[in-house]
């Protein structure tokens, strides 16, 4: 069952839905005959359907954190919170963060989410106009950086 189905956008949602039960099925594969083990399609099918769900929580879970902050656009801070209560995937997310910061930013257009927002004419969403900010250069005090994640 696609739990997606009822969606505005269906065909770009079964795309997903196909393209994450291919990915889930390869991982339970692999680890399945790592164990000496095989799988039903059944207990794949269940298994996409969680994961499915689990993104989709995530998702209004980081829009919601965003839109508290003010923001149109997800941060690296925002899928911190969103794995807190997870320790393996906050210690994961927060090693990935960590790598991504050493990394230098290369600003581009649409390395980030923006959630409902209109950006200025200097590209990102943040209200003023300016032709180019440094990295390091922060709006509002207090606010994190905006972080590249390509």
């Amino acid at each position: 069952m696609n739990p997606f189905a009822n969606e505005p956008n269906e065909v770009n949602l079964q795309a997903l839905y196909d393209a994450m039960w291919y990915y889930v099925e390869q991982q339970v594969i692999e680890e399945a005959s790592s164990l000496g083990q095989t799988v039903t399609p059944e207990f794949i099918a269940s298994l996409t359907e969680v994961v499915c769900r689990q993104a989709e929580s995530m998702a209004l879970d980081l829009e919601a954190f965003a839109k508290h902050a003010k923001r149109n656009t997800i941060s690296m801070d925002d899928v911190k919170l969103c794995a807190r209560r997870n320790p393996g995937l906050s210690e994961l997310v927060t090693e990935i963060a960590d790598d991504l910061t050493v990394q230098p930013k290369n600003k581009r257009r649409g390395d980030e989410i923006t959630i409902g927002g209109e950006e200025d004419d200097d590209g990102d969403d943040d209200g003023d106009d300016d032709e180019e900010e440094e990295e390091g250069d922060d709006d509002e005090e207090g606010e994190e950086p905006e972080y590249d994640y390509r």
